[in-house]
């Protein structure tokens, strides 16, 4: 969000459904702003400092489903699968039937930068950087706990981890009927045969 703000780009709806307290570093951008939030209730709750409107979705929590029985109400249900992008994935499947295109999700770190810049992770470290703690090197101890592993391409290495893996591994089980109208933007180190890359010029001249 920091990155798309900074570029100028308003997101039509943004999706959160990490129930984390550091979770909410990335919609702080956008607090105050008139922006449309997806969440469940178990997602941690921001949804107060933004605007806009708030889509309830339900990732069928026993208190979810007691809730709603109770209030008699009807929203989307989506099963969570570990990685919020996969929510993002599903809630755009359930709601057109047009090509979805993915972008930024490459699964792995460039180095030791493992989101798009700026990011809130980062502003998350500012704060605790130091003469004796500096920034490139509180990032190293990260990638190298959370991404061990080096891979070497002919476009370059790249850092990944188990997380990251099952984050891929569930994008490649997607059925090849499912998958089919689904790209990712501009090549990635971490190849998904079920999925089809395309190129930013190419998106821009169709």
């Amino acid at each position: 969000i920091p990155y798309l703000i900074k570029m100028d780009i308003t997101p039509d709806l943004v999706i959160i459904t990490d129930p984390s307290f550091y979770a909410g570093y990335h919609l702080y951008p956008l607090f105050n702003k008139s922006i449309n939030l997806a969440t469940p209730l178990s997602a941690v709750h921001c949804s107060r400092q933004i605007k806009g409107g708030v889509l309830l979705i339900s990732q069928s929590n026993f208190f979810e489903e007691a809730l709603l029985a109770q209030l008699n109400i009807k929203i989307p249900r989506i099963p969570p699968q570990g990685t919020v992008a996969a929510t993002a994935l599903q809630l755009a499947m359930n709601h057109t039937s047009r090509e979805i295109i993915l972008a930024g999700l490459d699964f792995g770190y460039s180095d030791i930068r493992s989101h798009v810049r700026p990011n809130a992770f980062d502003n998350f470290l500012i704060p605790s950087v130091s003469r004796l703690s500096p920034l490139y090197s509180k990032l190293y101890s990260l990638a190298a706990q959370r991404a061990p592993f080096i891979n070497r391409t002919v476009r370059g290495s790249f850092r990944t981890g188990l997380t990251m893996n099952t984050y891929s591994g569930w994008f490649a089980g997607l059925p090849d009927h499912i998958s089919a109208r689904i790209f990712r933007l501009n090549p990635s180190p971490v190849k998904l045969d079920n999925i089809q890359t395309i190129d930013a010029k190419k998106l821009a001249r169709e």
